[in-house]
């Protein structure tokens, strides 16, 4: 999902997750609201990160877990498979590290990784990731995108709302956002080359125009 900041990336990911309800239409797995589903007995079927890491006062192991009864193992197996063992580790108390009010006492850095491997705890089928790469240096993004590539090889289904056009590489479809509204969808390949001709075509009326 890409777009201008305003655009509703945001908002279309909150749905697609569960974590919003639209007030109009309808987001459904298998007839069923997805946001029921994200709040049903067991492990969401869809892992969420949000742009703004909501973290809940506890400690990063409860974070992770979604305040469920998980073991560590489960836990550090959601972290590795995110690629964000090593930053929970070294914490001060490692998974058992206190998590403040609205994640204090993390950098927003550890605050995000805890995010992520919340998102992957349960192995979920589907991950939906929004702007998964804020903050991120070139050695973390280079991670980030091996991590997603085995996720994607494994048979999970990715959404990522993102303006970073490295992660595109991803993608098998692009939904370009503009307003709230569908801009154009389809494989990657065709409507990377639909943006492309328009922006070529808008810079040679520029020149026609000076």
């Amino acid at each position: 999902i890409v777009g201008p900041n305003g655009s509703g990336k945001s908002t279309l990911a909150g749905i697609m997750a569960g974590g919003l309800v639209p007030t109009t239409g309808v987001a459904d797995l298998d007839g069923i609201p997805v946001s029921k589903w994200q709040r049903g007995d067991g492990i969401p079927p869809i892992g969420y990160m949000p742009d703004e890491p909501a973290l809940i006062e506890g400690s990063v192991h409860d974070n992770i877990a979604r305040f469920a009864d998980s073991s560590l193992i489960s836990v550090a197996r959601a972290a590795m498979r995110a690629g964000v063992h090593e930053t929970m580790q070294s914490l001060g108390s490692a998974y058992d590290t206190a998590v403040g009010p609205q994640g204090t006492g993390l950098a927003l850095r550890e605050r995000r990784a805890v995010a992520l491997a919340r998102a992957m705890h349960g192995e979920p089928k589907i991950v939906v990731l929004d702007e998964p790469e804020i903050g991120l240096d070139g050695a973390s993004l280079r991670r980030l995108l091996a991590v997603l590539k085995d996720l994607k090889t494994a048979g999970v289904g990715l959404v990522i709302a993102t303006q970073d056009p490295r992660l595109l590489v991803l993608t098998d479809n692009i939904l370009v956002l503009n307003q709230g509204a569908v801009q154009a969808f389809g494989p990657a390949e065709d409507v990377m080359r639909s943006i492309h001709g328009q922006k070529s075509g808008a810079v040679q009326d520029q020149a026609g125009v000076q």
